[in-house]
């Protein structure tokens, strides 16, 4: 038993070396410290405006008056006249919205503030997809997960006007994050059942990019709303372009290594068929935290696809199991698999003998997911068939690590 738990956690040990490589990102472990570095934000660009001067301050308070003329040209010339001034006239119009007790000036300087910030605004995002260094906040850490390339800036600015709290929060704390990370579920899952407004990128990578720090709980709806984002269409042209395909990955390499043992099955499954690495850690953890015939058996199948000879102890604690697969659990139909079938499969694999030598020549290999469940094994004399594979099995896996491959 001691020396499966120590298999365990030195092959989760080196597929955390491998995934490293993988994201290509010295990212910390733990905490807060996981997803921050030094904030470069909007209010640092603020500071380096222009001040103004007393005759400036003087035409825009008296501009600010005039938007309460009653006539209507004089109103338009004062708005006209403040927004020449940019932003640099905003503290002046929010000083005076506090001290106006008009509802209808109070009104008009709002509109002047909001056409200043959103026409700042959207001069700061062009600039920004052009490739100028625009300081945004969130921006230098999702560069760092995502690189940066006109399809990054074009994917950020996406998650900026729809998940604004993301962005903003992966230069804040945990419980920041943790709150944009409901937001983000709130405002994703509406979609998911809707024609109209389906999920995009900005949502998919909102999700994963918050997930990101560990101290972040992931409850199960988050789980369940990434697995299905991807069995959508989305995914396949997130994977299909040059510049999504590796950050996302490396996200999802993440992700799959946070799965609960509620969607275990279909995480694993998710992972085969991106050909993620981080499958084969969540693979040998499932072995000793699930008691689930069908999850043991689909972690199998990850192991078949993704590992080697340091699994075969882990697999072979199981060639004596005979719970059955995919069928009841009280059957007495000696041809229904059971686990310790499908150890012998899974140890022909990794040890690259051929399924023939076992009597399991009807098993079908599969290049994402290892092997195909069987529906039936040993159509003949099942018993004493299944004893012999499990025999023959032991031994052959028990060569060394040098021995040459049965297989041509």
């Amino acid at each position: 038993m001691v020396s499966r738990f120590i298999q365990l956690f030195i092959g989760l040990i080196l597929s955390c070396v491998v995934l490293e490589r993988v994201i290509g990102q010295n990212v910390p472990a733990t905490g807060e410290e996981a997803i921050q570095v030094p904030s470069t934000s909007e209010e640092s660009a603020e500071e380096n405006l222009e001040p103004l001067t007393d005759q400036d301050a003087e035409a825009i308070r008296n501009a600010i008056e005039n938007l309460s003329a009653p006539q209507f040209r004089v109103r338009e010339n004062a708005a006209a006249e403040l927004m020449t001034f940019g932003k640099r006239s905003i503290p002046e119009m929010q000083a005076a919205i506090e001290d106006t007790n008009d509802p209808e000036t109070r009104l008009r300087i709002q509109q002047v503030v909001q056409q200043l910030a959103e026409g700042d605004m959207q001069t700061r995002i062009k600039a920004f997809l052009s490739g100028e260094d625009i300081p945004f906040k969130g921006w230098p850490v999702i560069q760092r997960f995502l690189g940066d390339s006109i399809t990054v800036r074009d994917l950020f600015v996406e998650i900026m006007q729809q998940h604004p709290s993301v962005g903003e929060s992966m230069e804040g704390t945990t419980r920041e994050r943790a709150v944009a990370l409901e937001n983000t579920l709130t405002a994703v899952q509406p979609k998911l059942n809707s024609i109209r407004n389906e999920p995009d990128r900005a949502d998919l990578f909102a999700l994963l990019l918050v997930s990101l720090d560990p101290e972040v709980p992931l409850p199960v709806t988050h789980e369940q709303v990434v697995l299905r984002l991807c069995q959508r269409r989305l995914v396949t042209e997130v994977r299909r372009d040059v510049s999504l395909s590796g950050p996302f990955s490396a996200l999802m390499n993440r992700w799959i290594l946070r799965a609960s043992e509620t969607n275990r099955e279909e995480v694993l499954l998710t992972g085969m068929e991106m050909d993620l690495s981080s499958t084969l850690p969540l693979a040998e953890l499932t072995l000793s935290d699930t008691d689930s015939v069908d999850t043991l058996a689909t972690a199998f199948q990850a192991i078949s696809k993704f590992g080697g000879r340091q699994q075969i102890s882990m697999i072979e604690m199981f060639l004596d199991d005979s719970r059955v697969v995919g069928a009841p659990a009280i059957t007495d139909d000696p041809v229904i698999p059971q686990l310790g079938d499908l150890s012998v499969i899974t140890l022909a694999i990794l040890t690259k003998q051929p399924l023939e030598e076992f009597g399991l020549g009807n098993v079908e290999l599969h290049p994402a997911r290892g092997f195909l469940l069987p529906s039936k094994v040993f159509a003949k004399e099942a018993s004493m068939n299944r004893a012999d594979a499990r025999k023959k099995i032991r031994e052959s896996s028990l060569m060394p690590a040098n021995e040459p491959s049965l297989v041509p």
